[in-house]
């Protein structure tokens, strides 16, 4: 009786290198790193809900005074407003924040530059560039967006940011809860 092995052990090894390929390509499934937002900029992006932040990132100089730059994208079906932001750092601590030119209207559908009137502002010592500030926006009608926003310098690439004077803010509050002690 004869043995036919090797075109059988080809035929094997063919198969086999076929199903490796076949399942190797299908490892990462729908939620493979290319199917993933790749933002190529400096800022921080949040998707999760109607309004869009994109590319958002705090530049300030070195006495504690800041712009935010960072595009709003209304995806709702309707017209909203950044009513107000608010801003600390890592311990709680209120980084002044002020709005010149009041609330930002965010027409459905459209993305809106913050940058272009110097829209939203800080004064804070505690403002410094290579640290991060807490950010709290929020809005007439979409939910509030909190974010951790990188703070950098006039590096090239925001060279023209226009920063604002910086003044001396009052002593920094605490947002941190109070704690009481009572006496027996």
């Amino acid at each position: 009786m004869k043995v036919i092995t090797a075109p059988f052990a080809w035929c094997t090894s063919v198969v086999l290198t076929a199903v490796v390929f076949a399942l190797g390509g299908c490892g990462a499934g729908f939620n493979a790193e290319t199917d993933q937002p790749f933002n190529p900029g400096a800022g921080i992006n949040d998707r999760a809900g109607t309004i869009y932040l994109l590319n958002a990132i705090v530049v300030a100089d070195d006495k504690g005074a800041g712009t935010l730059v960072a595009t709003l994208a209304n995806e709702s079906g309707k017209d909203d407003k950044l009513l107000s932001v608010t801003a600390t750092d890592a311990t709680g601590t209120i980084i002044s924040v002020s709005m010149p030119n009041g609330a930002v209207d965010l027409p459905a559908g459209q993305a809106v530059q913050l940058l272009t009137n110097n829209d939203v502002t800080f004064n804070s010592p505690l403002l410094k560039p290579g640290f991060g500030a807490n950010l709290s926006f929020e809005f007439e009608k979409a939910a509030a967006i909190r974010i951790n926003v990188p703070v950098t310098g006039r590096l090239a690439e925001f060279s023209t940011v226009t920063i604002p004077t910086s003044t001396t803010p009052a002593t920094p509050t605490s947002l941190a809860p109070a704690t009481t002690t009572s006496s027996p």
